[in-house]
């Protein structure tokens, strides 16, 4: 079965290029995404705990039609990058009939979620008031809203942007970049100084620290900041490690070791490759590994975000062209 029949299975509203499709399922928001021989559907509410998403897996697996073929997990497991969403359910259609596993889970997986308590988000997110008449991205979230308050708020928000982009500025997305670096690099210095080991992962906070440093400032975002992000984390994570060394270096030799000492050292070849040069690109690899995992943050622009903004807003969905919710 192609990705584009699963897809019809759900009777959901194409969006993008067709690959997902959005729509309602048992009142819930929800998308789904076709993926090679499973269909997932990830329903946006409320967090369940762990011990729900237990439960609602042991009901499913008591019905011997949807054992081992139909599953729930939290969306971080079922489908990384996707946030907001409060489950995903897995259909597995391999080797099966594809429509009737579809038709047997859904009221399996309804009564689940009622009997755990899981009820549908009853209020509009952006006045928080009851009811809502359109389908929409908003905010990382599939959610109902009225088509007013979608409406203002895209309006409003379009505005801010505009602005930032004619009161950006790059000195203060500077100032804050370098800022936020130091912020980002301290995890990792301490448990370096502290622990004796290369906490490698913490690393990863630096690019991080240097993006948020740049927007809490106010720094227009464009190409420069994405070059900004990417040399500064680099810069400020070998600055990291020479820091490190020379702290070594003064508890073995004394007080008298001085950091352009330490960098002397780093800059003598045979030094380098004997005693610097693992720890170094260490440092320097997981900070890039930073910058990889941040890349979908780092290179979006203001006009990017220009035109998130509008797109959300045209792929909004009347919940009267809606025929499929169960």
């Amino acid at each position: 079965m192609t990705r584009e029949e699963m897809l019809q299975l759900t009777g959901f509203k194409p969006v993008g290029e067709g690959e997902n499709g959005r729509g309602l399922l048992f009142g819930f928001p929800t998308e789904a995404v076709a993926q090679k021989n499973a269909l997932v559907l990830l329903l946006y509410g409320d967090l369940p705990t762990g011990k729900q998403i237990k439960t609602i897996n042991q009901l499913l697996k008591e019905d011997a039609r949807l054992n081992k073929k139909v599953s729930v997990a939290n969306t971080s497991t079922a489908a990384p990058g996707v946030t907001g969403a409060f489950i995903a359910a897995t259909i597995n259609v391999k080797g099966e009939d594809a429509a009737a596993l579809y038709r047997d889970a859904l009221p399996v997986l309804e009564r689940a979620l009622r009997q755990e308590g899981l009820n549908p988000p009853q209020q509009c997110p952006i006045c928080e008031q009851p009811g809502g008449d359109t389908l929409v991205q908003h905010d990382g979230k599939l959610c109902i809203v009225h088509m007013n308050c979608l409406r203002s708020w895209k309006n409003e928000r379009q505005e801010a942007l505009e602005q930032k982009v004619q009161n950006g500025s790059h000195l203060r997305g500077i100032l804050g970049g370098l800022l936020g670096g130091i912020v980002g690099a301290i995890p990792a210095f301490i448990a370096l100084n502290l622990t004796e080991y290369f906490v490698g992962l913490l690393f990863v906070l630096i690019p991080l620290g240097v993006f948020h440093g740049w927007r809490l400032f106010g720094g227009k975002l464009d190409m420069v900041t994405t070059l900004f992000v990417i040399v500064y984390s680099l810069i400020v994570g070998l600055f990291v490690e020479i820091m490190d060394s020379w702290m070594i270096l003064r508890d073995i030799f004394g007080p008298s070791v001085t950091l352009l000492d330490t960098i002397e050292a780093y800059l003598d070849p045979h030094l380098f490759r004997e005693i610097f040069m693992r720890s170094t690109l260490m440092a320097l690899g997981f900070s890039a590994l930073g910058i990889f995992l941040a890349w979908g943050m780092i290179r979006k622009t203001d006009k990017h975000e220009i035109e998130d903004n509008q797109k959300a807003f045209d792929e909004a969905i009347a919940l009267s062209q809606l025929t499929n919710d169960r």
